[in-house]
């Protein structure tokens, strides 16, 4: 997510924001749906394990799009980490009586409440994620580009080669490896998943170039990202989050819009981007808390209700955001 003081792109922010209700797709539509048989992959496939895991990856880059000049500059830096601490701080707060829930009701334990608490309340890790990697990136600014170049793919094959070990069990201590990986918030963390994408960000003109030339291989691109999901349901591993074909797909998407190849007119509010991915759990809470089990045919409804409850209570704490500007 950009912070204050940044440039705007009103086309990022449309892209953004439209990039976000896939998103929401994960987080809102069931897993699957047994009694539909053969469709469950095809609904699964489509609206949680494609197109859905690009975003993150996405945002990442854009963030490193953003700070790709100003890594010289330690105040400036300093000055960002400290609104993105303040944002983790404030929603870490509003996200609280979820994880205390949980854990009065013997949901979660003690330790993952600690560890909650330090990595982020749900999907809060992101913001987490780009602290700690944005320090780190300040830290190696003055490497080599091939150096970073390396890295970044390096720490982009670990944290896909440890998603497969975990799923598919290929080492004998296994449950240590996973356990060790929880102590660093999952395999998708800031080291193995925000420091490589937010690097890569900042190289941006270092491989425009080279990803312009590929443009055309976006559409073969989508459809493989399909397959790939297809195929990790067929192996009965249906909650990947880390996909081979999403490296390409972002670099692609955000040199288009970069580019201007996704040009808008279209005015939207600034805060409307990271307002609905803070505030969509919420909405996803009591959404689901209020119609637990509804029929197939109204889980699209449901999507919706949630849609539109995100955008509501995102309208509400702009406006206070106004004159408290600590939300957004």
């Amino acid at each position: 997510m950009n912070v204050k003081n940044q440039s705007r792109n009103n086309s990022i922010d449309v892209f953004k924001t439209v990039l976000l209700f896939f998103l929401l797709t994960a987080h809102s539509l069931p897993n699957s749906f047994p009694e539909i048989g053969p469709k469950t992959g095809v609904m699964f496939c489509l609206h949680l394990n494609s197109f859905s895991r690009i975003v993150v990856p996405i945002f990442f880059i854009l963030t490193g799009y953003f700070l790709r000049n100003r890594l010289q500059d330690g105040k400036y830096i300093v000055k960002y980490l400290k609104r993105l601490a303040i944002l983790y701080f404030v929603w870490q707060l509003i996200y609280l009586k979820f994880i205390l829930k949980a854990y009065n009701a013997n949901i979660i334990t003690f330790e993952s409440l600690l560890l909650d608490l330090f990595w982020g309340i749900g999907h809060l890790w992101y913001l987490n994620a780009t602290i700690l990697a944005v320090f780190f990136i300040f830290l190696i600014r003055n490497f080599e580009t091939k150096t970073k170049l390396q890295i970044a793919f390096f720490l982009l094959f670990i944290c896909y080669s440890l998603q497969i070990i975990m799923k598919y069990q290929m080492v004998f201590n296994v449950d240590k490896l996973r356990e060790i990986l929880w102590y660093l918030g999952t395999e998708r963390n800031f080291l193995f998943y925000g420091l490589p994408y937010i690097l890569l960000g900042t190289l941006y003109d270092n491989w425009k170039v080279q990803i312009n030339k590929i443009n055309f291989l976006l559409i073969p691109l989508l459809i493989l990202i399909v397959l790939e999901s297809y195929f990790y349901i067929q192996l009965g591993k249906r909650t990947f989050n880390i996909f081979l074909t999403a490296l390409p797909i972002s670099l692609i998407l955000v040199n288009k819009v970069l580019e201007g190849q996704f040009k808008t007119s279209l005015k939207i509010n600034p805060t409307l981007p990271i307002g609905i991915y803070l505030c969509h759990f919420y909405a996803v809470y009591y959404v689901f808390r209020k119609f637990p089990n509804v029929p197939i045919e109204f889980e699209v409804f449901k999507f919706l209700l949630i849609c539109l409850l995100t955008i509501v209570i995102w309208f509400v704490l702009d406006k206070i955001n106004k004159k408290f500007p600590y939300f957004f």
